[in-house]
């Protein structure tokens, strides 16, 4: 019986259709880039690094509603809370 080929695909995040959540998890990481690492953000946002892990992957929930979380993200990342929110 011949060998099968086994295809390897690699997963992108940036490829999967979002919540608005999502969206905002991808604009703290896009922000955050290589410029903070994750554990000092979150430190920063008086939250755990698996909360920021969470927001950033979209999977936290209506983290739209947690607003001084949000502020505290925006100010250590240099952006408004409305453009974390909205984009703009």
């Amino acid at each position: 019986m011949p060998a099968t080929a086994t295809a390897v695909v690699a997963f992108n995040p940036d490829d999967v259709p979002t919540t608005p959540e999502g969206e905002i998890g991808r604009r703290i990481r896009r922000l955050r880039g290589e410029k903070i690492h994750q554990r000092e953000l979150a430190f920063s946002a008086e939250i755990t690094r698996a909360k920021l892990s969470k927001i950033e992957s979209g999977c936290d929930g209506d983290i739209s509603k947690e607003i001084g979380i949000l502020k505290k993200i925006a100010e250590e990342l240099g952006c408004t809370i409305e453009y974390l929110l909205t984009g703009k």
